[in-house]
């Protein structure tokens, strides 16, 4: 045998070793202190969140739970984020409390030769109670291994919330 049989098996292998590393970083538990402006959608103001962030299966996908504390009115969220087999790009669910179900797609970026850790972005579009479509671009990237910036963006590229999550 010339080994042709096993690239593809290797191929699969790779991806999957390649996606683990993407996100095995952010499992943990976190700290989260934030702010919304007034670009957004909701009033301005501040919010502090724990997230805790697990493994599902070989490491593809996590699973998140995130719970509010301030602007956000004590109010939770889970989240499932991983890279779809299909579309081999970024997948990301959310279920709020507050009512927001959210679907995204997305890319990732590994600066870490330049010393700028792991980049990870989703960009959704939905449409609100009042029919109206709006686009949003969700990003966190790692800036030291037990701490990320989060902020997500209007199409307009204003920013509606940002801030930095600090591991536990």
């Amino acid at each position: 045998m010339d080994g042709q049989a096993d690239l593809p098996i290797m191929s699969v292998m790779q991806r999957v070793e390649r996606d683990h590393q993407t996100f095995s970083w952010l499992v943990g538990n976190w700290n989260l202190d934030g702010a919304t402006t007034d670009d957004s959608p909701w009033r301005a103001g501040k919010f502090t969140a724990t997230q805790r962030v697990e493994s599902m299966g070989d490491g593809q996908m996590l699973k998140s739970h995130l719970q509010y504390r301030g602007h956000f009115n004590d109010s939770s969220q889970d989240e499932f984020f991983g890279v779809d087999p299909d579309t081999k790009r970024l997948s990301y669910h959310a279920f709020s409390t507050t009512g927001i179900m959210l679907t995204a797609e997305g890319e990732y970026a590994d600066d870490r030769s330049a010393h700028q850790g792991t980049k990870l972005s989703w960009t959704s579009t939905r449409t609100n109670l009042q029919g109206e479509q709006f686009t949003s671009t969700y990003t966190i990237k790692q800036t030291a291994p037990h701490e990320y910036e989060f902020s997500l963006e209007g199409a307009d590229g204003k920013v509606w919330m940002h801030g930095k999550a600090q591991r536990q």
